[in-house]
């Protein structure tokens, strides 16, 4: 069996990024220092707040890709209904609070 080039190892490897960087986003989400903005975000509504971590469970499963990241970042209203675009607003604001402030800076 030959043995696979640098650039195979890195292919995979870009491959993975997104669904890795999706994946610490929610995992972010679960953290208390993200609770606050959880809470802020859906004005204590505690039902919300619980929808919320449902959808979040629903979704790290879907994120596998750069256009699967994307998307839920993006709001197209003809597809989703409100609930869904609340928490698509809600998750991708919180990945600027991800990306900005606990990411690794290069």
């Amino acid at each position: 069996q030959e043995s696979r080039g640098l650039g195979d190892v890195y292919k995979r490897q870009a491959k993975n990024i997104p669904k890795n960087f999706g994946k610490q986003i929610i995992i972010f989400c679960n953290t208390p220092q993200c609770k606050e903005y959880i809470e802020k975000y859906f004005e204590n509504n505690q039902e919300k707040i619980n929808a919320f971590y449902a959808y979040l469970e629903q979704i790290k499963g879907q994120i596998t890709s750069i256009p699967s990241l994307r998307e839920q970042w993006m709001i197209e209203e003809k597809e989703n209904n409100d609930e869904v675009t609340e928490y698509k607003k809600a998750f991708r604001g919180i990945s600027y609070i991800f990306i900005e402030f606990y990411s690794v800076k290069w």
